[in-house]
């Protein structure tokens, strides 16, 4: 269910080559958002659990990362699926996670060093991929293109460090953490982690 809801994270993004079929699909991505919300919080815990790569930029570094809170996933814009050719589609639009949680176990950031959790009052990500050969399982691939962060709300650092106990790091991440992340997350080598880690070839899904 998890991977499913996953399948729904997607940004919107500009492509040259004009769709065969634009499908608007809020009404499909709210309904399978919902179930997911309601499954993951039915569970022990409130957080599920997204696992991060290790991330570093403007000085700043992030070891074993989380991002919690994954049942608060909700749409932020409409969301698309561009059917290019015959199992060849593109899902497209824009997601927030209204209780942003990141999880950091070592986060080192101007004289910090150690473990810290990130709040926000606002996030969104635009994110887009493409889906090829979706009906046939064992040549299907996802091709990540987009994976863009967007500027922060009332981004705060928490921690137990008395200097570092809530602090506001929103203006600082903006003007130079984000660039410097976003041009890493255009990367050949980040897009391939994503076309493993996510890959959302889920032929049952698209017949």
């Amino acid at each position: 269910m998890f991977r499913v809801g996953l399948v729904l994270i997607v940004a919107l993004s500009v492509d040259c080559t004009s769709p065969i079929r634009r499908e608007l699909w809020n009404e499909q991505i709210d309904l399978i958002i919902s179930l997911f919300g309601t499954a993951a919080k039915e569970k022990n815990s409130n957080l599920v659990f997204l696992r991060v790569p290790n991330l570093t930029a403007a000085n700043t570094s992030l070891s074993v990362v989380k991002l919690g809170l994954m049942w608060s996933l909700k749409r932020d814009s409409d969301v698309f699926m561009d059917i290019l050719n015959e199992g060849e589609m593109r899902l497209s639009g824009r997601f927030t996670l209204t209780h942003f949680k990141v999880i950091v176990k070592k986060l080192k950031y101007n004289s910090y060093n150690g473990p810290a959790n990130l709040t926000a009052a606002k996030n969104s990500m635009d994110i887009s991929y493409k889906i090829k050969n979706a009906h046939k399982p064992r040549q299907c691939k996802t091709e990540w293109e987009v994976f863009k962060l967007n500027h922060f709300t009332g981004l705060m650092l928490l921690s137990k460090d008395m200097h570092y106990k809530s602090v506001d790091i929103t203006e600082e991440v903006n003007a130079k953490f984000i660039p410097e992340i976003n041009a890493f997350f255009k990367t050949f080598s980040f897009k391939k982690y994503l076309n493993s880690y996510m890959n959302f070839c889920f032929s049952e899904f698209f017949n």
